[in-house]
């Protein structure tokens, strides 16, 4: 399930349910200390090509693999071997510079066009009052998926 929406662009939550993903695995393992599912494990680990970091607040940032291999070095070792993370995650943070610009242009134009869209939908006197809270649910809901895209 983690995998199906993680990178849409409809994702909502799919970031903060990793982190408590990995921390509950975290905590199982210092609970019992049975690396008994390693399958599960490399499929953790490989989310971080799709999420190399997370936004927590502010200039807070999450980095997963670091997280991992601190709390769990014993399932990195064994099941991962010897990562090579550190040059994954420059190669992320120098494209996201890179794109910066452009994202900002993007989301921007969207963030105009949706309030155009939002100004027509709520000045439209449709016949049928039904159609006029579809629109502007809908409206509505389309505005909460680009704050929190923009957000992230």
């Amino acid at each position: 399930r983690m995998t199906a929406r993680t990178g849409d662009l409809n994702e909502v939550y799919q970031r903060k349910h990793f982190i408590g993903l990995c921390a509950l695995y975290a905590f199982y393992f210092t609970l019992f200390r049975k690396p008994n599912d390693k399958k599960f494990f490399k499929a953790m680990w490989e989310l971080h090509k799709i999420i190399p970091m997370i936004h927590l607040c502010g200039n807070v940032v999450w980095f997963p693999t670091d997280f991992l291999t601190k709390k769990v070095a014993f399932m990195v070792k064994n099941t991962i071997g010897n990562p090579s993370i550190r040059k994954f995650q420059q190669q992320f943070v120098a494209e996201m510079d890179k794109t910066i610009l452009s994202d900002i242009a993007k989301y921007y134009l969207q963030v105009n066009t949706w309030m155009v869209r939002m100004e027509t939908a709520l000045t439209n006197r449709v016949s049928s009052q039904r159609k006029v809270i579809e629109t502007r649910i809908q409206m509505f809901m389309s505005g909460l998926f680009l704050a929190y895209e923009i957000g992230e």
